[in-house]
């Protein structure tokens, strides 16, 4: 069992990019929870221990975190550099053209990120 999001007990898979199928039940649940606007049942509770809602509201932060990366769908970010120091995590962006539009709409997360991760949320 490993740490993901800052939650225990998510096994490596390889064939899904070191998720394992509780994770990505999550990852899907909170993609439909994030479509329609509030968190339902999850569909396969039985997969899942009581302290899995934290990591469904983890992943879908992190999914929309990535929606404002690209916001515009132009690929204005070209690449993400992040660093975790001490009680920050930075994301550095690097563009080719305009990225203005995407770094507004990414920082309207930083107070949800903050609350979720207990790290303060910097892009830069």
């Amino acid at each position: 069992m490993g740490i993901f999001f800052g939650v225990e007990g998510f096994e490596p898979s390889p064939s899904r990019n070191g998720l394992g199928t509780t994770a990505v039940n999550m990852a899907a649940d909170r993609c439909k929870e994030k479509n329609q606007g509030r968190l339902e049942k999850i569909k396969y509770q039985s997969l899942f221990e009581p302290e899995d809602a934290l990591a469904v509201k983890k992943l879908g932060t992190m999914l929309r975190l990535a929606e404002c990366f690209d916001i515009g769908m132009n690929n204005a970010i070209t690449d993400i550099h992040c660093d975790i120091l001490g009680d920050s995590v930075i994301f550095k962006t690097e563009n080719e053209i305009d990225k203005s539009f995407e770094l507004q709409e990414a920082r309207t997360m930083e107070k949800a990120f903050e609350q979720l991760f207990k790290k303060r949320l910097e892009i830069l």
